[in-house]
């Protein structure tokens, strides 16, 4: 959340409280209730809440990439990562998401463009307890107070 914050780039956070009254949950219908709450928006950098190690130049260069591509997805070390980046253009194919199916079907309706970074946090998801230890390793080598 501390890169979210601090990239400069207006951000909107999908809480489970904003998706409890659906019946079909996931990351879909997430994406979905975060974009209808942004709707007038230019964009949406789809960050999933995992990936606690993202940078915040990271997050300013996929919105920058936005501005000449449709759809826009991070490559470090050869892996696609996160944050995706939808054009306005995608609005409509966002808003239709539900259940636990991602963007993936709009990214692939749409000529992703692959924009090659550094930042691990792009590929680093924290879904277990081997992978927080590794993250919080990282984390303090690069915080060490």
């Amino acid at each position: 959340m501390s890169a979210v914050q601090a990239c400069d780039l207006p951000w909107h956070v999908v809480e489970p409280e904003h998706t409890a009254h659906l019946h079909e949950q996931g990351m879909g219908t997430s994406i979905a209730i975060g974009v209808a709450a942004t709707a007038n928006a230019h964009g949406w950098l789809i960050l999933p809440a995992d990936l606690p190690l993202i940078q915040a130049d990271t997050l300013r260069c996929v919105a920058q990439a936005l501005q000449t591509h449709t759809v826009v997805v991070p490559l470090v070390n050869g892996q696609r990562g996160h944050p995706v980046g939808f054009g306005k253009v995608c609005r409509d194919e966002l808003l239709a998401l539900s259940g636990d199916q991602g963007a993936k079907s709009v990214m692939q309706r749409h000529a992703a463009q692959t924009l090659e970074l550094e930042d691990m946090g792009c590929i680093l998801d924290v879904d277990t307890p081997q992978t927080l230890a590794h993250a919080a390793h990282i984390w303090h080598s690069r915080h060490p107070d």
